[in-house]
């Protein structure tokens, strides 16, 4: 998502098409990717910002966080990302799961563990 809009804002309904490009195998609708969306926008070091009005019409862009994290220099989880189960993993800050997108798996940062 953040890669979506790295280069230019773009509108909500944008957005959801960019994000949906990315996707190898699409499943993700509207409601969930502006769901996501609302997270990035939210907590002390928000990742995207938006303008008013409703998400598809809503302009929206990288942060200053937000390149920080698309570039590898910073990770939301551990600045204040808020933290979410999906698929049986919790991931938030005391949970260090990452996906990998070349194995297409959740793998620890300490090493300890991988779910393919």
């Amino acid at each position: 998502m953040l890669q979506a809009v790295a280069s230019v804002p773009v509108s909500g309904a944008e957005l959801f098409k960019a994000v949906s490009r990315q996707e190898e195998r699409p499943f993700f609708g509207d409601w969930p990717c502006w769901l996501v969306a609302s997270r990035l926008m939210s907590g002390p070091e928000p990742l995207l910002a938006g303008g008013e009005g409703t998400f598809p019409e809503r302009t929206v862009r990288l942060t200053n966080a937000g390149e920080r994290t698309l570039n590898g220099q910073s990770d939301w989880m551990r600045t204040g990302g808020q933290g979410r189960w999906i698929g049986g993993v919790r991931l938030d800050c005391c949970h260090d799961w990452r996906y990998v997108p070349e194995s297409e798996t959740l793998t620890r940062l300490d090493g300890l563990g991988v779910i393919e």
